[in-house]
């Protein structure tokens, strides 16, 4: 994944967890550094979306590349 998708895609399998959110917007503070994005292209964002899609169609709530505990 490419271009913030890792972040929104990780938010879908906690949903599917049921972790329950909570919106924070306008009510904590947050810092962003200016950065150019010169990764973000058309193609890697439909890529995360379809991704995404996948995450939410199938109930996904861990990937294959993550971190295993028993």
């Amino acid at each position: 994944m490419q271009y913030g998708g890792e972040d929104r895609e990780f938010g879908e399998r906690l949903v599917n967890y049921k972790v329950k959110g909570k919106q924070i917007r306008y009510s904590a503070i947050c810092l962003h550094l200016f950065h150019l994005r010169g990764y973000k292209n058309e193609a890697a964002i439909i890529a995360n979306l379809n991704i995404r899609a996948q995450t939410k169609k199938e109930k996904i709530i861990q990937t294959p590349f993550g971190i295993s505990q028993l």
